[in-house]
């Protein structure tokens, strides 16, 4: 476009009507965020629909390069005030561009996205625009639908498995745009094993509240989701830290000490922080799962720290009884270790106290 500013007369667009279909075309152009993979060639989603340009689209090619580069900047930068700053960018694209231009409507999607906590609403009045101008394949496009269904399905009212032929739709579009370990993707599948494992009740919310057989389904969904995170994610990922303590939870639950000491050693590497500071009940669960599991000596090293925590804690007498237990059977456990001499392994004289 940038015959646009010639200085020859003869050099430049012929008539503001050339103008405005080469900026229409530089609009519905290729996306920001980078290549799409091969395989959305085939996709059998339509491209944008055209639409009749307006005045504002034949709004000043370096106007455009300007407002583009502003929210480029603000979406890189992020600064305290971005919000505002998305606000204002908003009516000046709508006043420059109009409200149906694809800038407008990416810099309203990204602030809606800032304000999703405060205003749930916002981002649900800003997608029909988005499948409108951007098109369902829109890397946007399918974050913003991935958003508002997946959290429907996982945390909203109702039967979390009525979403599921759409986050199925959503988890193949995005495998094709962002890929399958793509962020995006591996949230779609962790939104749809949480409402097909949530089913018509409301979501689990106290750890004691879930019973064996609620246990097993999570771990049959939320299992081979997994690795996959594991191998995508920063071990600080809240979706990964979130399903790692669902699972291991599980794990407790049906009695697999084993597989819940692996996850309670990745979630709580650690083991005096939580014994000191952290939360009594989990702490109690962790050092009885790794004892369970074959290391009682670590185990104990920290219930000691835990118990004298107790005493200055409001209706921890049940706890510190069971912790009180808890010890004592490790104690007698870690005796047996060594009349055995080491015969039975490292974990028999557990394995034969617990019966596991």
């Amino acid at each position: 476009m940038g015959d646009l500013l010639a200085k020859d007369p003869r050099d430049r667009p012929a008539d503001a009507a050339e103008v405005s279909r080469r900026l229409a075309e530089i609009a519905r152009g290729p996306w920001p965020e980078g290549p799409v993979q091969p395989a959305a060639a085939a996709s059998p989603y339509p491209p944008p629909p055209s639409y009749a340009p307006s005045v504002h689209t034949a709004a000043d090619g370096a106007v455009r390069v300007m407002l583009d580069r502003r929210l480029t900047q603000l979406l890189e930068d992020s600064p305290a005030d971005v919000v505002d700053r998305l606000a204002m960018l908003v009516d000046d694209l709508t006043e420059e561009l109009g409200a149906q231009d694809p800038l407008t409507v990416r810099a309203s999607y990204h602030r809606a996205v800032r304000v999703r906590r405060q205003s749930a609403t916002d981002l649900e009045r800003v997608l029909p625009r988005m499948v409108r101008v951007l098109g369902l394949e829109h890397p946007d496009t399918i974050t913003a639908r991935a958003t508002c269904v997946g959290e429907a399905a996982a945390f909203g009212p109702g039967d979390g498995r009525r979403h599921e032929e759409e986050l199925r739709e959503l988890i193949a579009q995005a495998g094709r745009v962002f890929g399958a370990h793509g962020l995006v993707t591996l949230t779609a599948r962790y939104h749809l094993a949480s409402a097909m494992h949530r089913g018509s009740r409301d979501r689990d919310g106290q750890w004691d509240a879930r019973t064996r057989e609620r246990a097993e389904s999570e771990r049959a969904w939320l299992g081979p989701l997994l690795p996959d995170l594991e191998w995508a994610l920063t071990a600080d990922s809240p979706v990964l830290l979130d399903v790692r303590r669902r699972l291991a939870h599980d794990a407790w639950l049906v009695g697999d000490c084993a597989g819940a000491a692996q996850l309670y050693w990745r979630l709580f590497p650690d083991l005096a922080e939580l014994a000191g500071y952290g939360d009594p009940e989990v702490a109690h669960r962790v050092l009885r799962s790794i004892g369970e599991a074959g290391d009682p000596v670590s185990a104990l090293a920290h219930m000691d720290l835990l118990l004298h925590r107790l005493p200055f804690l409001s209706g921890s007498q049940r706890l510190a009884q069971e912790v009180s237990d808890t010890r004592s059977e490790f104690r007698r456990a870690v005796r047996e270790q060594r009349r055995a001499d080491g015969s039975g392994g490292p974990g028999g004289g557990l394995s034969r106290l617990f019966g596991r």
